[in-house]
């Protein structure tokens, strides 16, 4: 039945058998023990040393499931089957049972497949695709870029306003990225929408500061701003990377004030 979920000691499925959706290997080889990216001898995919890695990450993406309401959509035996499972696999892990660990990771994870794509398609839209952070970013960015239009005549005489629109890509392309990377490891947090509207704000204002600092920096070194051949492009770059590369941007400005010191 649809509704039937396994307990936890439940009988698990051989190692040898197609890879869990979304696992750490690949199809196993013949024995269940082969394979480049097969299953391992502990049926999680992985080495020995790398079993415990495994479980720690599949713990944090349970974790962040259940934050997200996972188990509020789907049949509440699989909340109990879980717990139980993992309560179980950390005792394992504890006395150091390799092998009895192994299957109980395993299933776990077979466990919590099921649990997930079991889950209504609206949540899996806002979860698995992150359609409501997706939404978020673009909204946020194409607000900020209409701001900056109708804002541009204020400080048009101290910065360009369409490097600050390089600063904004910048931001939009990192938060994507990340977006992406934690989709596909199952670990997008509802938390997270907070950075997707905030993000292109913050592009706007690393890339004013980068703007202001490189021409800063060329006109103390060029006798006539207008004879430093200042190449607005370039510094744009400079701008788009500050808004991807946050921590690069907020270090040139610690150096900078670190300098003045």
């Amino acid at each position: 039945m649809a509704n039937e979920v396994p307990s936890a000691d439940a009988g698990v499925l051989p190692p040898g058998n197609v890879p869990l959706t979304g696992g750490p290997g690949g199809q196993g080889g013949k024995d269940g023990q082969s394979g480049k990216n097969g299953a391992g001898k502990d049926g999680t995919g992985k080495d020995d040393d790398g079993a415990d890695q495994f479980f720690e990450d599949l713990s944090s993406q349970i974790l962040i499931a259940s934050e997200n309401g996972l188990f509020n959509t789907v049949n509440l035996l699989y909340k109990n089957s879980i717990d139980e499972l993992i309560s179980a696999a950390s005792e394992s892990q504890s006395k150091k049972e390799t092998e009895k660990f192994g299957k109980q990771v395993y299933e776990l994870r077979r466990l919590f497949d099921e649990a997930w794509n079991s889950a209504p398609q609206w949540w899996r839209a806002l979860y698995e695709r992150g359609l409501l952070h997706f939404l978020a970013i673009f909204f946020s960015t194409f607000t900020t870029f209409y701001c900056l239009i109708r804002l541009s005549p204020l400080f048009e005489k101290h910065v360009e306003a369409w490097t600050c629109g390089f600063g904004v890509c910048g931001a939009t392309l990192q938060v994507v990225y990340y977006l992406v990377k934690q989709i596909n490891r199952r670990q997008l947090r509802r938390i997270w929408i907070v950075q997707c509207f905030a993000a292109p704000v913050l592009g706007v204002i690393l890339s004013i500061a980068i703007y202001l600092t490189i021409k800063g920096g060329l006109m103390v070194f060029g006798e006539e701003n207008d004879k430093a051949g200042i190449n607005e492009k370039a510094i744009a770059i400079f701008c788009l990377y500050a808004g991807y590369k946050w921590k690069w941007a907020l270090d040139k400005m610690d150096a900078l004030v670190g300098s003045k010191k």
